[in-house]
């Protein structure tokens, strides 16, 4: 996990209870979320959540606290140095709602490694991601978070359920000269 090129990593992470706690603060805390700032992500539908990824962490509430203790253990085992910076924000896919293909590190000022987690939904509708020019669909689990190039090229397709899609991203900063310099409030800073 020190160096994705396009390389998918996966592992479970979540039970169903746990599943279910994350997706219960995300539906009631969504309004309130929403209310601290513009949707500043045009590759979603209007007022999204994903939009709010600027203004929010996730990592500060109970989902933190579930996920905290378990995204540690990964980077630990994966060797990852320490301190990291993480970004987490959530994503809400009602009826013929997705993300149009897009890669998170847009600007290419950092460098880092992107995670998703299946919260709830469909698990039909996947996560596809393009890997050597090619469009490879990712079914998705609930629980399973999936790690990945921040320069890899993904997408989620247009929700045709009445079902609720709902994810978490995750962008991990790992402490190094060039990522030093982010003091974005935003960020949750993990030690060792």
């Amino acid at each position: 996990m020190k160096s994705f090129k396009n390389i998918l990593t996966k592992k479970q992470i979540l039970n169903i209870e746990e599943c279910n706690k994350i997706k219960n603060f995300i539906l009631k805390n969504e309004e309130k979320i929403k209310a601290l700032g513009l949707d500043t992500y045009p590759k979603t539908s209007e007022n999204s959540l994903t939009g709010r990824h600027e203004v929010y962490n996730y990592l500060y509430n109970l989902p933190g606290d579930i996920l905290i203790p378990k995204l540690k253990k990964i980077l630990i085992k994966n060797k990852i140095k320490f301190p990291i910076k993480i970004k987490c924000w959530a994503n809400i896919f009602r009826k013929n709602e997705g993300i149009e293909q897009h890669k998170h590190n847009y600007e290419n000022k950092f460098n880092f490694f992107c995670a998703n987690l299946f919260i709830d939904g469909d698990e039909e509708i996947g996560t596809t991601f393009i890997i050597k020019d090619r469009p490879i669909k990712h079914k998705n689990k609930k629980g399973e978070i999936i790690f990945f190039s921040d320069k890899l090229e993904h997408y989620v397709d247009k929700n045709n359920s009445n079902n609720i899609r709902i994810s978490m991203a995750l962008d991990f900063y790992p402490f190094n000269q060039k990522n030093k310099k982010i003091k974005e409030k935003i960020f949750f800073t993990l030690n060792n």
